[in-house]
């Protein structure tokens, strides 16, 4: 127990009856967060050093609504409601979105590939308000554009608009197990 390789490797984790995943790259989480193992598993992310919280985290029977273990704090996902945001997501970035702010404040603006249209969303949660607008959401917003897509992330709870984040990540494959 005190090699710290081993305590690295299970600070962020996905455990599952046949297996222990990698959770700490954004693609990893994107993953599980799209295609939630078979119950019961458990989903932990340590977000300090040393932070024991594997065995705290709670066991999910259910792929529909789950919890994440998150430092001291759990994170509750409906996976429906996540689903639809991605869809919403990536149907607003299918348009061009730097055409359409350049279109209306008439300011050539670049907008990066598969960002969330929230404000912010970082690895460990480090910040709340997680589900604030990015400005150029807002924009669009105010134009009335993509209303019905606009309708699916504002029914997102903060903890979802934190996963949405992941799930937004190029190229999210499986990892490979944990070989202990």
């Amino acid at each position: 127990m005190a090699d710290n390789r081993f305590q690295m490797q299970l600070s962020s984790v996905v455990i599952t009856p046949k297996a222990i995943y990698p959770f700490a790259k954004k693609i990893d989480r994107g993953f599980f967060l799209i295609n939630p193992p078979e119950p019961p598993f458990a989903m932990v992310v340590g977000v300090s050093k040393q932070q024991h919280v594997v065995w705290r985290s709670p066991l999910n029977l259910n792929s529909r609504r789950f919890q994440i273990q998150l430092g001291d704090d759990r994170v509750a996902i409906r996976h429906s409601h996540l689903m639809e945001a991605v869809s919403a997501a990536k149907s607003i970035q299918a348009c061009d979105i730097s055409a359409a702010i350049t279109a209306i404040t008439g300011r050539k603006t670049k907008i990066k590939e598969n960002t969330s249209p929230f404000t912010f969303s970082d690895m460990k949660s480090a910040r709340s308000r997680q589900n604030e607008w990015a400005w150029w959401a807002l924009l669009l917003r105010k134009e009335g554009k993509h209303d019905a897509e606009f309708k699916a992330l504002d029914e997102l709870t903060s903890d979802e608009a934190w996963a949405l984040d992941f799930c937004l990540a190029d190229d999210i494959k499986k990892p490979e197990p944990i070989s202990l």
